[in-house]
């Protein structure tokens, strides 16, 4: 089933964000439900999926079936709780998941919009301007960003980075 463009994918990969950040539309354009409603995050053991349970029927209604939310958390706060801006992100994270909306769009959107307050797109411009005009900084500014890529796995949720690396994140996606 195709979905349409508006539905941003629940907390998305760094590299989606990487590419919607620079432009790339109709990202989620070719995206079954599936892909919407997963997300991976890094694991003990491997990455883990972690999945939004969306009820049979028309539409993309989220189905209150089992404790997902209380799943979700635990797996969040047994990964990430000890990295340095756990506190900060999973605060919000559980203020989203304390009420789920109706609809799969309307939780991924209150996702993305805890997600983009992370996100500097002024620093982003900056640091785009800057790669652009001092070739010197530039070069010091790509080394860091490929480090940090090097570091980091860009497949899964941006909220790996984003408990790494704080609004430090914003150079990952350059």
């Amino acid at each position: 089933m195709a979905i349409a463009d508006s539905v941003i994918p629940f907390a998305a990969s760094a590299e989606w964000y990487a590419a919607r950040l620079r432009g790339i539309e109709n990202l989620t354009a070719a995206h079954d439900t599936k892909s919407l409603r997963r997300t991976l995050i890094d694991g003990p053991d491997g990455p883990v999926w972690l999945s939004v349970p969306i009820a049979k029927g028309p539409g993309l209604r989220i189905s209150d079936h089992g404790n997902w939310p209380h799943v979700h958390l635990g797996a969040i706060n047994a990964r990430y709780g000890r990295y340095p801006y756990f506190t900060f992100l999973f605060d919000q994270l559980r203020d989203a998941y304390a009420d789920i909306p109706e609809t799969l769009p309307e939780f991924n959107a209150r996702i993305n919009d805890i997600i983009m307050s992370w996100i500097d797109r002024d620093a982003m411009l900056s640091a785009r301007q800057l790669l652009s005009s001092d070739p010197r900084a530039a070069a010091s500014l790509r080394r860091t960003c490929l480090e940090l890529k090097t570091n980091l796995n860009t497949r899964l949720s941006i909220l790996d980075a984003i408990f790494r690396l704080g609004k430090n994140t914003t150079l990952l996606l350059l």
